[in-house]
Formats: structure tokens, sequence, C-alpha cells
């Protein structure tokens, strides 16, 4: 007899982490969307958007907005010290309860779920994984800033942020 096999996936909860600019939310707002409408039954969304500053009231308004109309999605702001470029360094410091995330960037639009890409994404031997630089194949060993996915439990355990603050400076 044949039997046949088929993959059952548990609910999950994927945390993403995005910068946010506040004078832009629209290329965020786009992107998010794109994540919540593409997402299958059981996949749930943490956001984390990152600025230097407090999001103002009518920003707060707009994501609680947001978040009413997809109770998929949860929506927290994080403070960062540091210079955009430098935010996945610090993410791990300000989500301590997250074991590893995607980051990316609000120039992303998601064509599918990202559930399937975020359980089989592997970085348990890595502290940061993503797509190559120039491609595949052109020996660089340089990743795309736009989409990571960061163990943050690995930066945290080995205070890869402590090690590199002297190299970055704040604000």
């Amino acid at each position: 007899k044949v039997f046949p096999i088929a993959f059952v996936a548990e609910p999950i909860e994927i945390p993403v982490a995005m910068p946010m600019e506040q004078e832009n939310l629209f290329p965020l707002a786009v992107s998010i969307v794109s994540m919540l409408k593409t997402a299958k039954p059981g996949t749930r969304y943490a956001f984390y958007l990152m600025d230097s500053q407090k999001p103002t009231e009518k920003t707060r308004q707009a994501f609680e907005q947001l978040e009413k109309a997809y109770p998929i999605a949860s929506f927290h702001f994080l403070q960062s010290g540091y210079r955009p470029e430098y935010y996945p360094l610090e993410l791990s410091e300000l989500i301590p309860q997250v074991r590893k995330c995607i980051y990316c960037t609000p120039r992303i639009l998601a064509m599918q779920d990202l559930a399937e890409f975020f359980r089989t994404c592997s970085v348990d031997d890595y502290y940061v994984c993503g797509l190559p630089l120039n491609g595949y194949g052109k020996g660089e060993k340089a990743i795309e800033s736009e989409v990571l996915t960061l163990h943050c439990e690995r930066l945290r355990k080995y205070r890869i942020l402590e090690q590199c603050q002297e190299g970055i400076g704040k604000g």
C-alpha cells in the first residue's frame, strides 16, 4: 500500500524587524501588507519597527488600525541608539525573547507566505544568513542587507553588539 506523505505545519509566529522612517511610512506599510496578504492560515507576524525616535501618536494609530484590519499581526516599536545600517546588530539586544528573526527593509514585497522560509532557513551555526551580494558563484563572501535571517540568541550569547560598538559609534 502507498500512503501519501503530507506536510503538516504547526501555527507559527514569525518575528520580522524593519527600519521605520517617520517621514516616509508608505513603503513600510506596503511591505508589511504584502506579508500579511500572502500569509497562510496559522501564520502570525510580530513586527518590530525600529527607529531612532519614538513614533508619533499618528504613527501609532495608523499601526493600530493595521492591527485591527489584520488580526494575525502585532506591532512593537523599538527605539535605537544607532544609525539604521547598524540596526541588525542592536536588534538582538532589544528583543531578548526572540531566538531567530527576519530583518528586512521596506523595499521588499512578499510574493508568498514567509513561514516555510522561516522554518527552513537555518542559522544554527551562523550569526546571520542572507543572499549573496552579487549572486551565486561570484566567490565573494558578502550578503545583501535587504533581507537577513538573524540568530538573535547567538548574537546575544557572543555579545556581538558590545564587540562592535567601538567601530560603529552611536547616532
